[in-house]
């Protein structure tokens, strides 16, 4: 007697119908249910095209959850996301004041730099030029 095993297990699917699973005809089943019940539900208010534009996405939500296990997770997490509050920034009257010491501090620098380069004759632009050995000021 031989009994031919799979190689690869992981990938075994066992097809009810048409190549599906168990899980993704009754998650389709399911879907089209709702489907049904929204379209007849919203048809006499809205009309038969919005009443089917509207049933698009729980169906889509629906049927995509049979093939693939994690899409609710997914669109759970997604809604978190989009419903997070930004954080906001607020600063004390102190820290305000340390950012204008210091922009204050850079710039008196800068200007003492410009000056001991104005005293000694130098230019910004042809400092580049100055050689390692130059002892020249």
């Amino acid at each position: 007697m031989i009994i031919q095993i799979n190689k690869n297990l992981d990938k075994y699917k066992e097809s009810v119908v048409a190549g599906m699973t168990a899980r993704q005809i009754i998650h389709i089943i399911i879907a089209a249910g709702v489907s049904i019940a929204i379209v007849f539900g919203l048809y006499r208010f809205i009309g038969i095209v919005g009443a089917a534009m509207l049933c698009f996405p729980p169906v889509g939500l629906i049927a995509l959850s049979g093939f693939s296990p994690d899409m609710m997770q997914r669109v759970k997490n997604r809604l978190q996301l989009m419903f997070i509050k930004p954080l906001k920034y607020s600063s004390d009257s102190e820290s305000e004041q340390v950012i204008e010491d210091y922009y204050k501090e850079q710039e008196r620098i800068k200007q003492i730099k410009l000056k001991k380069e104005k005293r000694s004759g130098k230019s910004r632009f042809f400092s580049f030029m100055k050689k390692k050995g130059d002892k020249r000021k």
